[in-house]
């Protein structure tokens, strides 16, 4: 539950964060005009500032998956265990076949992405934010007086990439099959979790809030 509300604070914050940075982004010019594929770009790096812990990736063609194209990812290269965030972007478009992908492509078995997130942007004061959760029967809706989250500053990040290696190890060395060593990948993921919740000061009463 609460690192539901935490990935949609952090996404509703990464979209405040760009429009502040980069006011103009979606301004048409007679010379250029901005595509999904350069803003899902800007907005993935903006995300990363958060959820640093994991690989991001960019309309990466999922070969084994008759070449599906997510445009934004957050999961770890290798492995389906630490997949964590799916995003659909659309400038001004229509949002519900991105919903379906979402739920029917990424959030199903075998990769099972934690959480999916269909976000349609139109400007800096009117986008949305669907997110959905494989952990939690609910739906995020943002709203314009939430606070924005802080990115992190680098000397709070010890300790992060050292959980994920720890679960990527026993992914690629042990047998995952075993009851003992899927309880240690569990635990770890748990912990990271808290790592997360803690970092961010991401309460309850935060949640109550939100």
């Amino acid at each position: 539950m609460r690192m539901f509300y935490l990935i949609g604070s952090i996404l509703e914050s990464s979209i405040k964060k760009l429009f502040r940075e980069q006011p103009d982004i979606l301004l048409h010019t007679d010379d250029s005009t901005m595509t999904e594929w350069n803003l899902g770009h800007h907005l993935a790096n903006e995300i990363s500032k958060y959820i640093f812990w994991l690989n991001h990736d960019l309309d990466l063609s999922k070969r084994n998956y008759e070449n599906r194209r997510p445009d934004i990812i957050f999961h770890k290269h290798g492995i389906h265990e630490l997949n964590f965030l799916v995003i659909e972007l659309k400038i001004n478009g229509d949002i519900e076949n991105d919903i379906e992908k979402l739920k029917n492509y990424w959030m199903s078995e075998p990769l099972r992405y934690r959480f999916g997130a269909s976000i349609n942007i139109k400007s800096a004061v009117d986008f949305n934010i669907n997110l959905f959760s494989n952990e939690v029967n609910e739906k995020y809706s943002f709203s314009h007086q939430n606070d924005s989250i802080s990115v992190p500053s680098l000397d709070l990040k010890d300790g992060f990439a050292e959980q994920v290696n720890r679960v990527t190890k026993i992914i690629n060395y042990k047998n995952l099959h075993n009851s003992g060593n899927q309880k240690e990948v569990r635990e770890y993921k748990k912990r990271t979790d808290q790592m997360v919740f803690d970092l961010y000061g991401f309460t309850n009463k935060k949640i109550r809030m939100v």
